[in-house]
């Protein structure tokens, strides 16, 4: 009788431990409708690039490029720049720069247009990851970071030093976008 009260307890235990599910942990508080549904059906064919207008959907604006240089030991110029799809410039300017804080401008479309077309290069897109390749930084130097996304595709490369000629062909484009812009 003991045994029978036992195994009862025990089984009716093991059913309450079996249906108590923490169910607030499968539950979000979070709305996805914000997302436009169209979004998730959307395929995009980009040989050629894909012009400019193709990069905002329904009022999205996404980053197409951005550029930074980060601190050294020395006196190395400390600075970001991004630019969005719908002509958007930031540039932040943090030590080491003639132009310090956080400056917003904007860039024409066709100007827009011809600078991706110029650094989107099949080259940028097939470089490593980071540079050097060994992962042997040299922690005196600083790091040039350039980040592209052409809506097909997104890469970034981080140059410590001992990057391919390509990388420093694109970061001379943007580097005179910056001039043009008063950036610099």
């Amino acid at each position: 009788m003991q045994t029978l009260y036992r195994n009862t307890i025990f089984i009716f235990v093991l059913c309450l431990l079996g249906s108590c599910t923490p169910k607030h942990a499968y539950r979000s508080s979070i709305s996805l409708d914000f997302i436009p549904k169209t979004d998730y059906d959307t395929v995009m064919v980009a040989l050629p690039l894909p012009k400019i207008e193709s990069f905002v959907v329904k009022n999205r604006v996404e980053e197409i490029l951005y550029y930074g240089k980060t601190a050294c030991y020395g006196e190395c110029p400390v600075f970001f720049l991004k630019i969005f799809s719908d002509g958007t410039v930031i540039y932040n300017g943090i030590q080491n720069v003639e132009k310090k804080g956080i400056i917003r401008t904007t860039m024409r479309k066709e100007r827009l247009s011809n600078l991706v077309a110029q650094i989107a290069t099949p080259h940028f897109f097939r470089m490593a990851q980071n540079y050097p390749t060994s992962g042997r930084r040299v922690q005196e130097l600083p790091n040039t970071i350039l980040q592209i996304n052409n809506k097909v595709q997104q890469h970034k490369v981080t140059n410590n030093h001992d990057a391919p000629i390509a990388f420093f062909e694109v970061e001379d484009i943007v580097v005179e976008q910056m001039e043009m812009l008063g950036l610099k």
